[in-house]
């Protein structure tokens, strides 16, 4: 199996996000959630120079546990108030989950695979392992991994209905990677991604809402317990950061243990 490496990765936090100059008109129907996302993929891709490919050996993989759900309750809104005649298409085109992956595609002019996977575990960890191993299978050389969620007041009131002072609003934003598979002539240090396991498991939607006991360790270390869904994407994203610039020398091991499941991401650093 090739070798997948990281080569650039962004986090966008919060609703009040940059948008370049250059995406607001391709953008000006979308909603924030896919504004958020794009604008935080174009951050990724400009974060440092890669090997121009062909389209078609680029693939999207997108997860989210919500999805643009403020755009869903807007669509129904439209038609239980106006009728099948007087629905908006540009909501309906715009409710659908996989529309943000369409939005990637078209501005980055990526033609190889794109897929949106919605879990409410951990959607980031889910799109990285379908990308790592479309990478690893020779399906695609390059993947723009991403995930992404939006405030909600619709979610946050079912979440304190059904979960009640333990229900905290998450963090919204986008956090984008960008991998490729490792070129038989590298120059430099390349961190590689090792290892990568998720196991699953079923349980109350009040523990998923409210991510209870979820915990995460770092190189054998308990970390901060989660709050949100997104968490573990930018607290990973984050770490790996840090310790990227403090000179890694060995392997990286993250790792989530919850009643909903568990997960495991070893990574380590390949010297050219």
């Amino acid at each position: 199996m090739a070798a997948v490496v990281i080569s650039a990765m962004h986090m966008s936090t919060g609703v009040d996000f940059e948008m370049p100059a250059e995406l607001a008109k391709p953008l000006r129907r979308a909603d924030d959630l896919t504004k958020c996302l794009v604008g935080c993929a174009s951050s990724a891709f400009n974060s440092t120079p890669l090997p121009t490919i062909p389209p078609e050996e680029t693939g999207i993989f997108y997860g989210t546990s919500f999805g643009p759900l403020e755009t869903n309750f807007r669509f129904l809104d439209t038609l239980l108030d106006d009728g099948e005649g007087q629905v908006s298409p540009t909501l309906f085109s715009h409710s659908v989950h996989n529309a943000a992956a369409g939005y990637l595609a078209r501005i980055f002019t990526i033609h190889g695979p794109a897929i949106t996977l919605t879990t409410y575990t951990w959607p980031f960890l889910t799109a990285l392992n379908q990308a790592v191993l479309a990478i690893s299978s020779g399906c695609i050389r390059r993947a723009l991994v991403a995930t992404a969620e939006m405030p909600s007041p619709l979610l946050a009131d079912a979440g304190r209905q059904l979960a009640g002072s333990q229900f905290a609003d998450g963090p919204s934003g986008a956090v984008t990677w960008i991998i490729d598979r490792l070129p038989e002539e590298r120059k430099g240090k390349q961190l590689a991604i090792k290892h990568l396991e998720i196991d699953e498991t079923p349980c109350d939607a009040a523990v998923l809402l409210t991510r209870s006991g979820e915990v995460w360790s770092c190189n054998g270390r308990a970390d901060e317990q989660t709050t949100g869904v997104l968490d573990h994407a930018f607290v990973l994203t984050d770490k790996i950061e840090k310790t990227i610039d403090g000179q890694m020398n060995k392997e990286f091991v993250w790792s989530i243990k919850a009643p909903f499941g568990q997960a495991r991401l070893a990574l380590e650093m390949i010297k050219g």
